[in-house]
């Protein structure tokens, strides 16, 4: 079933009609939205009309106390969107076109997409965050799809090609290693060379993932303990506040693992959301290092193959089918 866009409210955040923005490029016959049309758009809501009642004097306020202050409020929100799609396309590296991940042109007024946009793992990440995780095709399950386009993110910031780093996908259910508890464990402990496999834990039978996504890790040569392993988690859905605290490596380690590894794993979460400016800084202390939509997409500007041809997929299949303009 189609699903229209309409706009937020002026209440709601920066970030979301910085994405209402992008969402109405993509869908737009032109490929372009603009600062104007969200704030006609905020007009029709009577958000803007809410806010000042409450900042003016209530329901008794007159229509000239409210006209001109509108306007400005209006203005102002716009404002604040454009600032935050400027923010996204520094962190995605710049547009698309200049090499960057950002699949929008940003003008003074305006964004510009392409058709070639759907392509983009941004417009991927966009439309899983608004959309939600069911939005896409049948027999694409977008979960899985994020889970791989985070470790093809946590691999390209480890260095990648030519570094010899390594990806272990541990969640539940593993798709591509061992599929039980121990033996997966057993099977990571024997790639990272340290950890001296699986503890012999008569609970360990009742576990799936233990909140552990994915292991990422940059070795040496001489195949030693003590190198930069990083344990990561991914949460595609609106929970994903939730599960920011979720994954303690040491915990983990101690729990599951013969013995610890050389050096406590660096945290790191994935999640397809823009986070908010003014939250960063306690999502971080509470997540470790936080991939969000930009970060992401910055680190999958040249994805390709198989992973690429699924996020396209999903993409085409929302814009085409499940997601209208108002």
């Amino acid at each position: 079933m189609a699903v229209t866009l309409h706009a937020p409210s002026a209440t709601a955040s920066t970030e979301s009609h910085a994405d209402w923005l992008e969402l109405r490029s993509l869908l737009a016959d032109d490929f372009s939205s603009s600062l104007t049309d969200l704030v006609r758009a905020l007009r029709p809501t009577g958000t803007i009309e809410e806010v000042l009642e409450e900042q003016i004097g209530g329901e008794d306020a007159s229509p000239a106390q409210l006209s001109d202050p509108g306007d400005d409020m209006s203005e102002a929100v716009a404002d604040s969107a454009s600032s935050e799609l400027d923010d996204r396309e520094f962190a995605c590296g710049g547009p698309v076109a200049s090499g960057g991940a950002y699949p929008f042109v940003r003008g003074a007024q305006y964004l510009q997409s392409s058709p070639e946009a759907v392509r983009a793992v941004y417009v991927f990440l966009l439309l899983l965050s608004t959309q939600g995780i069911a939005a896409g095709p049948a027999g694409l399950i977008a979960t899985e799809l994020f889970e791989d386009v985070a470790a093809a993110a946590a691999a390209s910031y480890f260095g990648a090609d030519g570094h010899g780093v390594g990806i272990y996908q541990f969640g539940f259910p593993r798709r591509r290693t061992l599929p039980g508890f121990k033996p997966a464990i057993n099977e990571l402990c024997s790639r990272l060379a340290e950890g001296g496999g699986a503890r012999d834990r008569p609970d360990s039978r009742h576990q799936k993932d233990a909140k552990l996504d994915l292991v990422v890790w940059r070795p040496f040569p001489d195949a030693r303990m003590g190198k930069v392993v990083a344990f990561g988690q991914c949460a595609a859905g609106n929970d994903w506040r939730d599960k920011l605290s979720e994954m303690q490596p040491r915990t983990f380690t101690s729990a599951w693992m013969t013995h610890p590894l050389g050096l406590e794993p660096t945290r790191l979460f994935f999640c397809p959301f823009r986070v908010e400016r003014d939250r960063w800084e306690t999502t971080v202390l509470s997540s470790g290092v936080l991939f969000d939509r930009c970060r992401i997409a910055l680190h999958c500007a040249n994805l390709s193959g198989e992973l690429a041809d699924k996020c396209q997929q999903f993409s085409a299949h929302v814009l085409e089918q499940q997601l209208v303009h108002a």
